[in-house]
């Protein structure tokens, strides 16, 4: 039986031969791998290089870390990208040794994620998806040591890489590393509000080595963040960040939590602003400016040279009364003792509104112009199928909101409902959302009887708000990086308002040289001079007739109108100072408690008007007349005093 065995694995050994059994099969596998194994490593070999000499010190190191970093620098130049492997700092009696590899040294270790079971229910390995690595047991080593004498010693283990040497070093995280320099830069950048993008264009720019990419510059910023924060949540770095700046913050919270409801804050400059400035303020609500979906109501002063600045924020959960008016108090608070706004610019607004109307009883509540041109605008094109129509209907709308007065008002609305009373809806639509209820809020009929300086026909809070959208460049920012970057444009609103109010005080236009400027002239702000200037071209044709005048300007902004102006050229006299509202005699940013209790002695100031008005010609003696009366009756809209005949 074992003869025949024997014979019988004989055959089959020769059939194998010829047959394409297993066993030949093997061979041929077995010679096949050989022959790859050895055109593999002729190929390893071929791309192996010896970079011994290159890592050839021609001296010792002094420290650990220049060591490090002129084995790198090497690496850099040759294409590899050379790390600390193992490293052990000495002590108890052994020397400092630090072991240098180059990052492909080593292979890759499986790391598990989670269990999960097969078909028959064993579990298996789950492997990470879209893993890999850049280790290929690159044997390149580098051995240093630090002996008693203080120095370091580099000695080439193995000088040779089984890898070609990359083209780009982009692509390798550990060169695009940022050192302390470039950290410093980009701490400076983060701090102007520079884009990751201009940061990395920066410190390419600096240094043409500089292997960092765009996602270098995210995470080492959002590492910064971190390190600042302190553990802190996005709120509490908030309230930190505007402790430590020295803002003024207020914040609630829900009733029996710690979660914050509305906060509010402002910057200490605006506040003395808004002290300089108190009597005009545009408020609306912004949205899409936070990760949150929170409104925030934005607060706008405007200064003497026509510039606007914010007054302060108000993150709100929701657009209710009750919100508006938590933020409202607050902002009158913060102004305790001062002057409260007497005219806020707003949008339609209804929660708003009502707020107003309860904090601030004695403010006049205007629309802007632009926000209701556009509200309207909108609503009432579809009306018209030939756009030459609309245009029309464009130019009558306009010439009954600047009607001069209640009269010309009421006329214009009858000439444009018996034009526009067929288009179906437009006279109700328009009666019953602005003109019944709205109209003293924006037609120039009531507002030229307000205060307002000129801010009713301007885009200021829309410019306002679309500067803060710019300067926010994202929807999607937290707390902090809002504060961060309002804190900065805070800053240049500043800076511009200063260097306004210098350009005020320092630069004479060729056409203030004229005497009657003479007392004006570095004292009051540049655009009221140019406001008097525009209203000096009215003289001829309205002379001392102060109903041909209107005394808008004088009304509104608080300058002489044309037919005082005309008074004043009759006399050869210059404007008075004294005749300019305060508003625009203010021209710096330091606010004075003072200009609210001044000490008068009425007795000497009546007797300097007797003596005015006795020294006077008819002219001026009706001049004089008819402030008297103003200020007697506290209106402007008193009625002219003839002059007298012989």
């Amino acid at each position: 039986m074992a003869q025949e065995s024997d014979h019988k694995s004989d055959v089959d050994q020769e059939e194998g031969i010829f047959s394409g059994h297993p066993v030949k099969m093997a061979q041929e596998s077995d010679h096949r791998s050989d022959v790859d194994q050895e055109e593999t490593n002729e190929d390893n070999n071929s791309s192996m290089v010896d970079y011994t000499e290159q890592f050839t010190p021609t001296g010792p190191f002094r420290t650990r870390d220049e060591l490090i970093s002129w084995v790198q620098i090497v690496g850099k130049n040759s294409g590899f990208i050379i790390v600390v492997k193992k490293s052990d700092v000495g002590g108890n009696g052994r020397r400092g040794r630090v072991y240098l590899a180059c990052e492909r040294h080593g292979s890759y270790r499986v790391r598990c994620k989670m269990p999960e079971t097969d078909e028959k229910g064993d579990k298996k390995r789950k492997r990470r998806s879209n893993t890999g690595t850049k280790k290929c047991d690159c044997p390149f080593l580098l051995n240093a040591k630090n002996p008693r004498d203080g120095v370091w010693t580099l000695t080439v283990v193995c000088g040779t890489h089984n890898h070609e040497s990359a083209k780009y070093l982009e692509g390798h995280s550990y060169a695009g590393r940022l050192d302390n320099d470039e950290v410093n830069v980009m701490l400076q950048m983060m701090k102007s509000n520079a884009k990751p993008k201009d940061i990395l264009l920066t410190l390419k720019d600096r240094n043409p080595t500089n292997a960092s990419t765009l996602r270098t510059i995210y995470n080492a910023r959002q590492k910064q963040r971190l390190i600042e924060s302190g553990g802190r949540s996005h709120m509490q770095q908030l309230l930190h960040l505007l402790n430590e700046a020295n803002y003024i913050e207020c914040h609630r919270c829900y009733d029996d939590t710690s979660i914050v409801r509305d906060i509010f804050w402002a910057h200490p400059g605006s506040l003395q602003l808004l002290k300089c400035f108190p009597r005009v303020l545009f408020m609306d609500c912004s949205y899409k400016t936070n990760r949150y979906k929170y409104p925030v109501l934005q607060v706008v002063g405007v200064t003497s040279t026509d510039m606007t600045f914010s007054v302060a924020f108000g993150y709100m959960t929701d657009k209710k009364e009750d919100n508006f008016m938590w933020v409202l108090q607050k902002l009158k608070n913060m102004v305790d003792g001062w002057p409260l706004p007497e005219v806020i610019v707003t949008d339609k607004d209804l929660a708003l509104m009502s707020a107003i109307k309860r904090v601030f009883p004695e403010a006049i509540n205007l629309f802007s112009m632009s926000h209701v041109d556009k509200n309207v605008m909108a609503n009432i094109k579809e009306k018209f199928a030939k756009s030459s129509e609309f245009q029309e209907f464009v130019q009558k709308w306009n010439e009954l909101v600047y009607a001069s007065n209640e009269f010309e008002y009421y006329r214009q609305i009858d000439l444009l409902e018996t034009e526009y009373g067929a288009v179906q809806g437009l006279i109700p639509h328009l009666r019953s959302a602005w003109l019944n209820q709205y109209k003293e809020k924006f037609v120039t009929a009531w507002t030229n009887d307000v205060m307002h300086f000129g801010n009713t026909n301007t885009n200021n809070a829309e410019n306002a708000h679309e500067r803060l959208k710019r300067f926010l460049g994202t929807s999607q920012g937290n707390f902090v990086t809002l504060w961060t970057t309002i804190d900065s444009m805070i800053e240049l609103q500043h800076l511009e308002i200063k260097a306004s109010f210098e350009r005020s005080l320092t630069m004479v236009v060729d056409k203030y040289q004229d005497p009657i400027f003479t007392q004006l002239r570095g004292l009051i702000s540049k655009v009221a001079l140019d406001k008097i200037w525009e209203e000096l071209q009215r003289v001829p044709s309205v002379g001392v007739d102060r109903d041909s005048c209107g005394c808008v300007l004088r009304r509104t902004h608080g300058l002489p109108c044309a037919h005082e102006l005309a008074l004043y050229q009759h006399d050869q006299l210059p404007i008075p100072f004294g005749d300019i509202n305060s508003h625009w005699q203010k021209l710096n940013m330091t606010p004075k408690k003072c200009d609210l209790q001044r000490d008068f002695n009425f007795k000497e100031v009546i007797q300097k008007v007797v003596e005015k008005y006795e020294n006077s010609d008819e002219v001026g003696r009706a001049t004089t007349v008819q402030k008297l009366i103003e200020i007697a009756a506290f209106s402007t809209t008193s009625t002219v005093v003839p002059l007298e005949k012989d």
